[in-house]
């Protein structure tokens, strides 16, 4: 999609997530979809984590049509899934994606419904801290 459509859709986001959150619970639904042969990135807020839970081809998919559907994070693409309508039209995932870093593609004729939540990165400063060695960290 176009810059501004994709900006249009995270600000719909942004609004639809602040309606849905649950207080207390520290889970938030998160869903795009992604036409065929193009992305979207992801936008998050700092300290959180994204929980990639679903992947459904586009309802509105061509007979017979596929959807190659990756994920870019870090400067590598990985796939994730093969869409292919009329066969194998959903996949279940448990996958955990920096937001700041992330980015879903979709490869085909097809496009896909990628769906998860947002929950809050309970780990991510111990990471930091771990990453970054003993002194860092307070130790000697």
């Amino acid at each position: 999609p176009a810059p501004a459509a994709l900006g249009a859709v995270q600000c719909a986001h942004r609004a639809w997530r602040a309606r849905t959150h649950v207080k207390g619970c520290g889970m938030a639904f998160w869903g795009v979809q992604v036409a065929a042969n193009s992305s979207a990135k992801v936008a998050g807020r700092s300290g959180e984590v994204l929980h990639l839970s679903q992947l459904c081809l586009d309802p509105a998919a061509p007979a017979g049509s596929v959807a190659k559907v990756f994920i870019e994070n870090g400067g590598a693409k990985y796939a994730i899934a093969f869409l292919r309508e009329g066969h194998t039209e959903f996949c279940a995932l448990d996958l955990f994606v920096d937001p700041k870093s992330c980015k879903i593609s979709v490869a085909g004729k097809a496009g896909a419904h990628v769906t998860g939540y947002f929950e809050p990165d309970e780990f991510g400063d111990e990471e930091a801290a771990e990453a970054a060695g003993p002194a860092a960290a307070g130790g000697e």
